[in-house]
């Protein structure tokens, strides 16, 4: 009796000891120093989770995991950063980089070929994910999209939580755009893919329209948590004057004589963006010396497009490749119009992520998207869970390249003053939505509800701003005259109606 009350109150009067920050094990093949968008936002996410944070609703307690990252080589490095394979800490993360073939080099041009790189990938994450020291919870991302399959199996090698972050749903969509033949192997894997999602303790996806396409699946709707990716807002910013990246191409200052007004698309040239329509809209466009259009990336559709360029004959097109991420702030805001075009038939599969660094750098974006769409919602400002969203730009639907032509055109023609309005308030809803202060947090949140076993999509709502206690008073009533006035002198755009 006496041993036990004794050892009773050794562990009483112990003081307590914190428990180690949960483990988690993210799987992607594109990391930094890759360009990639995906490897770009994984990194961030993982250095904000090492770093941790103080949460608000519990007394001070910190969000902060210990990150293993497995990796694959990367497909561009702008920047020459060291890639080597093996391990490797950077900001608190442990990176491991196994080796994989590269034939398709990063051109993406060859199905074959890329089958081929991250069939190695897979098996070499696999492999490395096995042999890791055991994770809470473990992350697959969908670059390659098998690596869902892998995350499954390495979840239950490791007795841990699984989670999918979609940045795309496959196969369905290489089966939407014709690259994949809907036959049995791609069937096969389609319901591997089903059954890993529907096993996982939350799917972490990027729009509302990505979401019902997983609750066709069989995905219960409170583990869907729907998360959008996110830019730098600290990182990118507006540079509105002095604007190295338009010196450096002879652009001009913008709003200047003699500036071009330039229409950028920045970004994957891939099959999703159709691009093409840019290039009939810059043909038809080719008579405005004023008007530029800059094709600022690389990716799977660039040799196609620069054929048509050349065929095309465009003087007023030009193609630049990725641009370092330490000088992104400068090359975004060079644009006068940004563009976001995405084919209809890949909005339940997809949100594109550029649209965020275009809201960042302050500039308006024209959105070829379905009007129905959360891409659109987004530009339009018509997001259902923020009354206060405002308009940015435009839309107009895929696949009517003469609506983007006079899109493109009126907005040449207005006041660059009213395009820095819009592009001021793309910029306020960057900051209090799309940014990574404001996203990162709330993944560590669905993280946590998965280790506790609560709502992983009550966990990832949107922590908006208050609104101010009084709204400002005018003097007169002249401000509400410009308001309106800029409604209506907006109205000529062909476009859906954003400001």
């Amino acid at each position: 009796m006496w041993n036990a009350r004794r050892l009773q109150f050794d562990f009483a009067a112990r003081p307590a000891v914190a428990a180690a920050p949960p483990r988690a094990l993210f799987l992607n093949r594109s990391y930094r120093p890759d360009a990639e968008a995906t490897g770009q936002l994984l990194t961030e996410l993982t250095e904000d989770l090492a770093a941790g944070r103080e949460s608000d609703d519990d007394g001070g307690r910190v969000d902060r995991w210990r990150v293993q990252v497995i990796c694959g080589r990367p497909n561009a490095n702008p920047e020459g950063l060291p890639a080597k394979t093996g391990t490797t800490v950077w900001r608190g993360v442990v990176v491991q980089r196994v080796w994989h073939t590269r034939l398709a080099g990063g051109t993406k041009r060859s199905l074959a070929l890329r089958a081929i790189d991250y069939c190695s990938f897979l098996c070499a994450a696999l492999l490395r994910g096995a042999l890791a020291p055991r994770a809470d919870v473990v992350v697959a991302e969908t670059d390659p999209f098998p690596l869902a399959i892998v995350g499954r199996l390495l979840a239950w090698r490791h007795r841990a939580r699984f989670v999918v972050h979609a940045q795309d749903i496959h196969p369905e969509l290489g089966v939407a755009l014709g690259v994949l033949n809907d036959g049995p192997l791609v069937g096969t894997v389609r319901r591997l893919m089903h059954a890993a999602v529907r096993t996982a303790d939350a799917v972490v996806t990027l729009s509302t329209d990505m979401r019902r396409t997983f609750e066709r699946m069989g995905v219960p709707t409170d583990r869907i948590a729907v998360l959008p990716n996110w830019a730098d807002a600290d990182a990118v910013r507006p540079v509105r004057v002095g604007n190295q990246f338009r010196e450096r191409h002879g652009l001009g200052e913008a709003g200047r004589p003699g500036a071009k007004f330039v229409v950028m698309h920045s970004g994957n040239m891939g099959r999703t963006q159709r691009l093409e329509d840019v290039l009939a809209a810059a043909a038809r466009l080719a008579d405005d010396p004023r008007i530029l259009f800059l094709l600022v990336g690389g990716g799977a559709a660039e040799a196609g497009l620069k054929e048509g360029a050349t065929r095309l004959g465009l003087t007023n097109l030009r193609f630049l490749p990725y641009q370092p991420k330490s000088e992104l702030g400068e090359s975004l805001s060079a644009a006068d119009l940004h563009l976001v075009c995405t084919d209809a038939r890949v909005i339940p599969y997809l949100m594109p992520s550029k649209l965020y660094g275009v809201l960042a750098a302050g500039a308006p974006a024209l959105c070829v998207a379905p009007a129905d769409s959360e891409l659109a919602a987004t530009v339009t400002g018509d997001l259902p869970d923020d009354p206060r969203a405002e308009p940015c730009g435009w839309t107009c639907e895929p696949d009517d390249v003469t609506a983007l032509t006079e899109a493109i055109a009126a907005a040449a023609a207005l006041p660059t003053e009213r395009l820095r309005r819009l592009g001021d308030a793309g910029r306020r809803l960057a900051e209090d939505r799309f940014s990574r202060a404001a996203v990162t947090p709330r993944f560590a949140a669905v993280l946590r509800a998965v280790t506790e076993g609560t709502s992983p999509a009550r966990a990832a709502r949107p922590l908006l701003p208050p609104p101010p206690d009084t709204l400002p008073l005018c003097e007169s009533g002249k401000d509400a005259r410009d308001g309106a006035e800029l409604l209506h002198e907006t109205e000529p755009l062909p476009a859906r109606q954003a400001a």
